[in-house]
């Protein structure tokens, strides 16, 4: 995904607004094994400044399958991606109090300063790193799911299988009768 801001470099002034908008294919994403982009998705950059500097805001909605977190099961997540970014065009001196770098005053923007030669700017590692950043944490098919089990792999969701859960690892078996200090 690439955003021109050739229209911005030669503008007179700010003021000018671009939309731009991206298709994103369904299949594998960069954000780790079994995380999939379950459909087409659709990605909005919508573009507003002038020649000093552009203001970028960036909308997705994405519907993903991520494996789930205990038995490995697909899980549809369905997110909402909204962030933005500042860029001052490098070849233009800053204004008084602008910063070329950092976080804004919400401490979500973020300001980067774009090199003279660069018309098109490369948005895809950023917007990965906000999906990222939107996941939740741990992703589970449902709050009592069972996993697997530690021996044979099966799914313990599906079927009870013949292992026994009597190992107790020899490292762990003096904890079996330990008790803290509260609890005698």
């Amino acid at each position: 995904m690439r955003i021109d801001l050739a229209p911005f470099r030669v503008a007179r002034q700010d003021g000018l607004e671009r939309t731009q908008v991206f298709t994103l294919p369904a299949g594998p994403t960069p954000l780790g094994a079994g995380t999939d982009l379950h459909d087409v998705a659709t990605v909005v950059a919508e573009v507003a400044g002038g020649p000093r500097g552009v203001r970028v805001g960036i909308t997705a909605n994405l519907d993903l399958r991520c494996p789930c977190a205990r038995c490995l099961d697909d899980v549809p997540v369905a997110l909402e991606v909204r962030y933005a970014e500042e860029w001052r065009l490098q070849g233009v001196r800053p204004a008084a109090g602008d910063p070329a770098g950092g976080a804004d005053e919400d401490g979500w923007t973020v300001r980067r300063a774009i090199p003279r030669d660069d018309h098109l700017v490369e948005i895809d590692d950023g917007f990965w790193q906000n999906v990222a950043l939107e996941l939740p944490v741990k992703v589970l098919c449902a709050e009592g799911c069972r996993g697997l089990c530690p021996r044979c792999g099966a799914n313990r969701n599906r079927s009870n299988c013949a292992c026994r859960d009597e190992a107790v690892d020899p490292r762990l078996a003096a904890l079996t009768d330990w008790r803290p200090e509260s609890t005698r």
